[in-house]
């Protein structure tokens, strides 16, 4: 199984440095098929930290979280994805967990 992990963002510099690392280290890298970041014309450091952390920048084809997860989705190419926020940090246990629900078919994990 392969999953895209999408997020996206607003002058996030403050938190993400530590989200997305958390992310490289919860989620295995081998079921991640892209890690995608939409960001809504940010004018700090979030486009270049997400690029530091690998993640695929996409600008908002709009403004605001709808728009922005409008303008994610249209980049997900796993039949599963992961959401994020840009400033909530996972869990060590969340893949684990995550995967238990996946396997009875919960489309939902939170």
């Amino acid at each position: 199984m392969k999953i895209d992990i999408v997020c996206w963002a607003f002058n996030g510099e403050r938190y993400l440095p530590a989200v997305l690392a958390q992310v490289n280290k919860v989620i295995p890298c081998e079921v991640v098929n892209q890690k995608i970041l939409v960001d809504d014309k940010s004018t700090d450091a979030t486009r270049q930290i997400a690029e530091r952390f690998g993640w695929k920048v996409i600008p908002n084809e709009g403004h605001g979280v709808s728009d922005g997860a409008n303008t994610a989705l249209k980049y997900v190419e796993t039949e599963w994805f992961l959401s994020i926020e840009q400033d909530v940090v996972l869990t060590p246990l969340f893949w684990s967990k995550s995967c238990v629900s996946l396997e009875h078919g919960v489309a939902v994990v939170s």
